[in-house]
């Protein structure tokens, strides 16, 4: 099914329904109309697909169950009536779907400010645990569409656990892949995702690194001074694939 949402409306936050031209087509009566973004959703996969406006390319946004487009997705147009962000709820959450950014400097803006929030998120976690610790990772996985940032923590009888595990080698406490994922905190790594898909494809890249550099700098300052550690406790960022 398709819905096409006018890239020019009118100033506001407005449902499916209230936009004319945002009515349901099937595939056969449907046609690309100039000054429209098309929201394509396929109902076997849960796949909502549009083509983005300014850049080339195609965002993806998966499980989206088909209620929340029809019930839920909400068209935001700014001041001028040019279309700002379109965002659905999805049980609980509040799920981004498009946002407009106009050049590089917009999206980096928007970006460190989600990280802003974000980087705090995960900081106050590890000091909630309020344990001693012998590691820290921060982990950080981006191939172009997959994105993630996440930390892990350790006690030192975790980290005695993985290295008992290993053989006693002590190298493999220091790959955070050894640990359990039940003290895996994540960042609210979809939104992040789409922000990066509604950024030029030169500057995405850059994007995502500057913001696993800005949480990897804010947890060193606001978090390792003020937790209790192990005299061989590491803090350590890997990158994997």
């Amino acid at each position: 099914m398709f819905f096409d949402i006018p890239i020019q409306f009118k100033s506001g936050e407005f449902k499916l329904e209230e936009i004319p031209t945002a009515r349901e087509f099937d595939e056969e009566n449907h046609c690309e109309t100039d000054g429209m973004l098309c929201l394509e959703y396929d109902e076997e996969y849960h796949i909502l697909d549009y083509d983005m406006i300014k850049w080339d390319g195609t965002a993806r946004i998966y499980s989206v169950p088909e209620n929340a487009v029809k019930d839920t997705l909400k068209v935001v147009y700014d001041g001028s009536g040019e279309l700002e962000r379109i965002e659905l709820a999805d049980k609980d959450k509040i799920r981004l779907v498009y946002i407009k950014y106009i050049n590089m400097k917009a999206s980096h803006d928007s970006v460190y400010e989600f990280i802003k929030k974000q980087r705090k998120k995960l900081a106050k976690a590890i000091l909630k645990r309020n344990e001693k610790l012998a590691r820290i990772f921060i982990e950080s996985f981006y191939d172009g569409d997959a994105v993630d940032i996440a930390v892990k923590t350790a006690t030192p009888a975790e980290m005695q656990a993985v290295i008992d595990e290993n053989g006693g080698d002590t190298k493999s406490a220091d790959y955070s892949g050894n640990f359990s994922v039940e003290s895996r905190i994540e960042i609210d790594r979809e939104t992040l995702r789409v922000m990066l898909l509604c950024s030029h494809e030169d500057y995405r890249d850059t994007l995502f690194a500057v913001s696993a550099v800005n949480i990897k700098e804010y947890i060193e300052k606001h978090v390792l001074d003020n937790i209790d550690k192990s005299e061989d406790f590491k803090f350590i960022c890997e990158a994997y694939d």
